[in-house]
């Protein structure tokens, strides 16, 4: 039996956790990886041999696939930049608000050890780790967030690379994040097995993993605005027609192009590399 003294102390107890802040019940959920979630929509600086972002063999979708991409029982598990010189990047922007808790980044290739002879210098550690070629030394992190209706960015680095798994924690969770850069100040080609961004979705809704939207890259619209005008309209290889200028915009991308330099074409493609808009105009003389 409950006596009256235990009544009222569970009664003042449930009081005071009604008035508690939703989201502290809301950080002690488990986190889940923010770039796995149809929110997210991914975009890289390059792919290696000039690929567009959704290349199936060393694309963006390789960083957020759960270490698995099989092709002809291959695993193409790790995105590959073109070799030139940095920084590399990686751009995540979600749809909907989110806070991030820790970052891991991991990297392919095994680590050469060595056992270190020298024992006059003191500086050397026992056993010496010889890093693959194709690893980048450190990254930055740049995060977008948005308070009171206000935009703010904040930067964190260098990060050392350390391993093949490099987890970076924050102090507090990054409450209201819009964008996350990862920049790689690599001079040289460099491979990223997988990122992982573990945190949660601010609003009360439900996802499961799946896989984020692959912005479609400037390479990509340039082929397909050509392709959707040669089906459509006009064939842009023949003389007459401009360079078309392609521009990014919040949709997507908008791709123009002058005929005759008199009319103006323009396309907008959205970020899956749909044209869902087309207009004409007449260049003023």
């Amino acid at each position: 039996m409950i006596n009256f003294y235990h009544k009222k102390t569970v009664f003042v107890s449930l009081l005071f956790i009604s008035f508690l802040p939703a989201s502290l019940f809301a950080q002690s959920e488990k986190p889940v990886n923010l770039g796995r979630l149809e929110i997210a929509t991914v975009e890289v600086s390059s792919v290696n041999g000039s690929r567009s972002a959704h290349d199936q063999y060393y694309g963006a979708a390789n960083l957020f696939d759960n270490d698995s991409n099989l092709i002809n029982d291959i695993n193409y598990n790790y995105w590959l930049t073109d070799p030139v010189r940095g920084p590399h990047w990686v751009k995540v922007e979600f749809s909907e608000a989110v806070s991030i808790h820790r970052l891991n980044v991991l990297l392919p290739g095994k680590i050469k050890k060595t056992i270190n002879d020298n024992l006059e210098d003191p500086n050397l550690d026992w056993v010496q780790k010889e890093f693959p070629d194709d690893w980048p030394g450190d990254y930055h992190v740049e995060i977008k967030r948005i308070q009171n209706e206000t935009s703010y960015s904040d930067t964190y680095g260098p990060i050392k690379i350390r391993g093949n798994k490099n987890t970076h924690k924050f102090k507090d969770p990054i409450e209201n994040v819009t964008a996350i850069r990862f920049l790689f100040p690599s001079d040289k080609m460099i491979k990223v097995q997988e990122i992982q961004i573990l945190g949660q979705i601010e609003k009360e809704s439900k996802y499961s993993p799946s896989k984020p939207v692959i912005m479609t890259d400037h390479r990509e619209i340039s082929k397909i605005g050509r392709t959707y005008l040669y089906g459509n309209v006009f064939d842009p290889i023949i003389s007459g027609y401009s360079q078309p200028k392609v521009t990014k915009i919040k949709k997507g991308w908008e791709y123009e192009i002058t005929m005759d330099d008199q009319v103006v074409i323009t396309l907008i493609i959205d970020k899956d590399g749909k044209v869902i808009s087309r207009s004409y105009k007449t260049k003023k003389k």
